[in-house]
């Protein structure tokens, strides 16, 4: 199992308003010349969070006569304020409920100590529900301290349309329809019309599968293209001998380190979908008395299944359907302090804690965002074992990855330093009139196994130009995206404390009737993590991958002459990126062992 996972947030704290960045499983990727299809266009300015997430960004006010909590609920697309929106909070004597005025503001009185977001709603929004005493965003409040001018970004419910074909394309009725991300189970079916059609409302980077007794189940990401469109094709293959249980009751126990059976533990199954890898929630339950459970899941077989509760996490166990024994160990604590060049406490930040599988994959990853005027945070119930941690904040470059492992009973306390970083500066035109394009998007790719706790994020003003700041140093791929063009990729090679730019990116308009692509450059190939390599799964045709003759199965062992495995999952990726018609040299594996080294040329490409 991966991570991670702060639940699927639609809610974003940051002072300008920002993006909810969605990523996949990142030992399996699409092509490493594409952003994961669950990349979706950002919309604002200022920094985004994997997999929806917050993010704060705070002012901390001195000389009050009490703590408080100030801030205000906006709408995430257009900066509006958010009336009604209902704020939980989780404090010392329990939840106390704010409600935003009419200019969508809020303030809540707090005794000194810790207060944490519990939930934010609001009519015609996605909520924020994290599970009671898992927090994505936690307060540490001072004496004499107001936390103000915090801002809560609600992502609105956009309805799009789906279309359920046959394999050869045929509108197909009656399919069943679940919605779900890596944190969010399915929740209740839908059923395409006899024209194959259905309307439905999802996040960003949500996993869409549909079924029929008739055919192997498809599933479809909402990605940048169905932002675009407003519309999700989701097309069946015909069913195989082979397609394996469709549903599944998984059944199992929660047992102690004393073996004792723990009820009221947190049950999770997911699964792999599609052929990138996703992983997707497939149901969430409780245990009961002796830590007994059962619970309800669509296949096919194989789920991972995990249990923890506060404090306390199991191994994931991987079930055909057969029950499963799932152990709880007491977490490991990782705490420290977050400081700037100047070694001055940074009062907010994110904090990504990334378990390790192998030097290129991490299986699971806790993202947790903190307000403390000293710099100071504190991650509970981690799973032992080496970890890297990463902090980001708004305005800085990320730090660089701390690597710790982690032993029952024994807390680790590190300190990490955030930089200036570099800045990127540029305009983005249409690529026929070459008129500026207003509020189209840039952001980071957010592709990575040690993928920041906060992505850079901007919109164009009516000039067309941008402006991104706290980029980390280094090859990195900016992603392009505005309404009625083709998407694209761009990579840059940043230095700390200067500017990039200015850039000129042309987007090509999409013809009517046809369907937004993403351009390019890079060799052309799908590599997912695999030990110390990225190793190939396809090769896109006419791409350099297929030129110097690539196959799926090549192992990349060195990138430019540097380890795969020092390069890191994005940092290889951005290595094998770069200008178009140059060549970057690869030390490849072959599946009988020989290693060679090649050549292979950068070339665009549009998928």
């Amino acid at each position: 199992m991966r991570r991670r996972s702060p639940l699927v947030l639609g809610v974003l704290l940051v002072a300008l308003g920002a993006w909810f960045l969605l990523r996949p499983t990142p030992s399996v990727v699409p092509p490493v010349d594409v952003p994961p299809p669950a990349q979706k266009l950002p919309v604002g300015a200022g920094l985004s969070t994997p997999r929806g997430g917050v993010f704060p960004s705070a002012s901390l006010v001195p000389a009050v006569t009490r703590p408080c909590v100030k801030g205000r609920v906006v709408n995430g697309v257009s900066g509006s304020a958010v009336a009604g929106a209902q704020v939980v909070w989780a404090t010392a004597r329990g939840a106390t409920t704010t409600t935003t005025d009419g200019d969508g503001a809020f303030s809540l009185d707090v005794e000194e100590g810790g207060v944490a977001l519990a939930e934010v709603s609001a009519s015609g929004f996605f909520p924020v529900r994290p599970l009671w005493g898992f927090f994505p965003l936690s307060f540490v409040v001072h004496p004499g301290t107001c936390v103000s001018d915090v801002r809560l970004s609600l992502t609105p419910r956009v309805e799009y349309r789906g279309f359920v074909q046959g394999p050869d394309g045929e509108p197909v009725g009656g399919a069943y329809i679940t919605i779900a991300t890596e944190d969010e189970a399915p929740g209740a079916p839908r059923e395409s019309a006899a024209d194959g059609t259905f309307t439905f409302f999802a996040r960003d980077g949500a996993i869409v599968v549909a079924r029929h007794p008739r055919f192997a189940p498809a599933s479809a990401v909402v990605d940048f293209r169905v932002a675009v469109t407003g519309e999700l094709v989701l097309r069946f293959a015909r069913r195989g001998a082979d397609a394996g249980l469709e549903r599944a009751v998984l059944s199992g126990v929660v047992l102690d380190e004393r073996d004792a059976g723990v009820p009221g533990a947190q049950v999770k199954a997911l699964r792999r979908v599609g052929e990138e890898g996703f992983q997707r929630l497939e149901g969430v339950t409780e245990s009961g008395a002796e830590g007994v459970f059962s619970l309800e899941v669509e296949g096919p077989a194989p789920w991972t299944v995990v249990a923890h509760v506060p404090g306390n996490v199991s191994a994931s166990a991987v079930t055909e359907g057969a029950p499963v024994e799932l152990r709880l160990v007491a977490g490991v604590a990782v705490a420290g302090r977050v400081v700037d060049e100047r070694g001055q406490p940074v009062p907010s930040f994110s904090l990504l804690v990334s378990h390790e599988a192998g030097p290129l994959e991490v299986d699971r990853e806790e993202v947790r965002h903190f307000v403390d005027a000293e710099g100071r945070f504190e991650v509970k119930g981690l799973a032992p074992g080496p970890t890297r941690v990463v902090a980001a904040s708004l305005g800085y470059a990320p730090s660089e990855v701390r690597r710790v492992v982690l032993s029952p009973g024994a807390a680790v306390e590190v300190e990490l330093r955030l930089r200036a970083g570099a800045r990127v500066t540029g305009q983005v035109v249409d690529r026929a009139t070459k008129a500026p394009l207003e509020g189209a998007r840039v952001s980071l790719e957010g592709e990575s196994d040690e993928t920041l706790a906060v992505t850079p994020s901007a919109r164009t003003g009516a000039d067309g130009r941008f402006s991104l700041l706290g980029l980390e140093a280094g090859p990195r791929s900016l992603f392009f995206a505005a309404s009625g063009h083709h998407a694209r990729l761009v990579s840059v090679t940043l230095k700390d404390g200067e500017t990039a730019g200015p850039l000129t990116v042309d987007l090509g308009a999409v013809e009517d009737g046809g369907a937004p692509q993403l351009e390019l450059v890079g060799i052309g190939a799908v590599l997912k993590a695999e030990g110390d390599a990225l190793v190939v799964q396809q090769v896109v045709p006419g791409g350099g991958a297929a030129e110097v003759g690539l196959v799926a199965g090549d192992a990349i062992l060195a990138i430019d002459g540097e380890a795969a495995a020092k390069l890191g999952f994005a940092g290889g990726i951005e290595r094998i990126r770069g200008p178009e018609g140059t060549l970057v040299r690869l030390e490849v594996r072959r599946a009988d062992g020989a290693v060679v080294r090649l050549e292979v040329p950068r070339r665009r490409i549009s998928r």
